[in-house]
């Protein structure tokens, strides 16, 4: 899955101003668990919603800290609707570069991205494409990878534009997997084919996903926070590790992230 991008860092968000994001894992200390950031991400937005520059830090080994590590900074050429981004590192040595392409309706179309190692030579293409149905809705992902090859991603919808299928394909056309929605009132069930699922339920301005593995213990939590008008507020991701007897409850890692606007 990790192949496909069905939504990138550089679609425009309507009234965004920054976005940080907190990624926090656990150690053991002796009989507890303490929360120690990992990394971190600060996003700033033009008036406009496109990606202007990204602050990437990561910890500090052996210490509760975080240091500064690359910085994304992106440039919107609105003759030719793209967004192009370059990642340096604190020596100004390119990391990546970055060129995604929308349509008239601030739909991502086309992305393309570029890796470098520390002696400026590519080790990394990556490349997609999106089309959407009359209607809107993300239909197809094609994907052309130099480290895993091509793949492509196929999204079906019912009569009333909720996703009912999700498949990938590989190079050869086969299936490496398949994701189908069921809705139940409030609720959206995702079923995937090795047995593990998930359920979305909706609330007035929340919105709470949970996933599990097939025996039916939790793996996953992802708690979203909306205000009055439709505007992601917040988003915590908990996931899970096992306690080796089988019981995922011990807390593998946590991600916040928090939006604010204009």
């Amino acid at each position: 899955m990790k192949r496909i991008r069905q939504f990138s860092r550089t679609s425009p968000m309507n009234g965004i101003k920054q976005m940080t994001q907190v990624i926090f894992w656990f150690q053991q200390i002796k009989d507890k668990y303490q929360r120690s950031p990992k990394s971190k991400s600060v996003s700033a937005y033009d008036v406009g919603g496109q990606l202007e520059k990204v602050r990437y830090y990561w910890a500090i080994t052996n210490t509760h800290k975080l240091a500064l590590d690359t910085v994304l900074c992106c440039h919107f050429d609105k003759g030719s609707n793209e967004l192009k981004c370059e990642l340096r590192d604190l020596k100004m040595k390119l990391r990546e570069r970055e060129v995604c392409t929308f349509d008239q309706r601030n739909r991502e179309t086309k992305f393309a991205s570029v890796f470098y190692d520390r002696r400026q030579r590519v080790v990394h293409r990556y490349e997609t494409e999106c089309h959407y149905d009359t209607r809107g809705n993300l239909t197809d992902i094609y994907t052309t990878s130099s480290e895993f090859g091509k793949a492509s991603e196929h999204f079906t919808y019912d009569e009333k534009g909720r996703i009912i299928q999700q498949t990938m394909y590989d190079e050869n056309k086969s299936v490496e997997y398949k994701i189908v929605y069921k809705y139940k009132e409030d609720k959206k069930i995702s079923c995937f084919e090795d047995g593990h699922y998930g359920v979305t339920t909706y609330g007035k301005n929340s919105e709470i996903y949970k996933s599990f593995f097939p025996d039916g213990v939790l793996q996953t939590i992802v708690m979203k926070k909306y205000d009055t008008h439709g505007y992601m507020l917040s988003s915590k991701c908990i996931s899970y590790m096992c306690n080796c007897t089988g019981v995922y409850t011990i807390p593998g890692y946590v991600t916040e992230i928090k939006y604010e606007y204009y």
